[in-house]
């Protein structure tokens, strides 16, 4: 699947994670920064998938080993979250293990030239669907096609929140100023609902 707007789509995400990063940092305000940080690797990446001419320079192996922290760190949230120091629900932990658990089979796909994606240079010429017998083999079909129904409800759930969170917003941030109107938890969850929802589709069109 290869697509420019959802790449730029991708890259106004992205944006909005690093602007909420350094503004929280200058203004001290107290933002989940893991959040922000694997949201902005996972934009970043899906960008250069979606449209290899806006990749980075970084060799899949690489986006593979980031992913696969992301991912052992998301989980530690979930399993001990007396090991971890990040706030939030339970919830918003096991969307992050989904969406990095994805990411880390999508650049490892990628890698390997089976997604018809590809982390950098010029767009490959077929794009091969993986099968039980080839590719990326069964398991890692059955992972991509669990994984791409989970982030449908993932992404549904952060669509939800969406709609919960806009009406809040509205009223706090009338006298709240723009910091806080833009550090608002709102935002993240468009950002989530944007994500999964591209990766769902990216998924989806690699199985089928």
């Amino acid at each position: 699947m290869q697509s420019l707007p959802a790449a730029i789509l991708m890259l106004l995400v992205a944006g909005y994670c690093a602007a909420r990063l350094l503004l929280s940092r200058l203004t001290g305000s107290t933002t989940d920064h893991f959040s922000d940080l694997s949201h902005l690797a996972m934009a970043v990446a899906m960008a250069g998938m979606l449209a290899p001419q806006l990749a980075l320079p970084v060799p899949a192996m690489s986006w593979g080993a980031v992913f696969l922290f992301l991912l052992v760190a998301s989980t530690a949230a979930v399993v001990r979250p007396r090991w971890s120091s990040r706030k939030g629900s339970a919830a918003v932990h096991v969307q992050h293990v989904v969406g990095n658990a994805a990411m880390l089979v999508m650049v490892t796909a990628a890698g390997a030239g089976d997604m018809g994606m590809s982390m950098a240079g010029p767009p490959m010429d077929d794009a091969m669907t993986p099968t039980p017998l080839g590719g990326n083999g069964l398991v890692l079909l059955l992972l991509e096609e669990v994984l791409a129904v989970t982030l449908v409800l993932v992404a549904a759930r952060a669509g939800a929140s969406v709609v919960a969170g806009s009406h809040r917003f509205r009223e706090a941030a009338a006298g709240r100023g723009w910091v806080a109107a833009t550090l608002s938890p709102l935002w993240p969850s468009c950002c989530e609902a944007a994500m999964t929802t591209v990766m769902a589709a990216a998924l989806f069109a690699a199985i089928f």
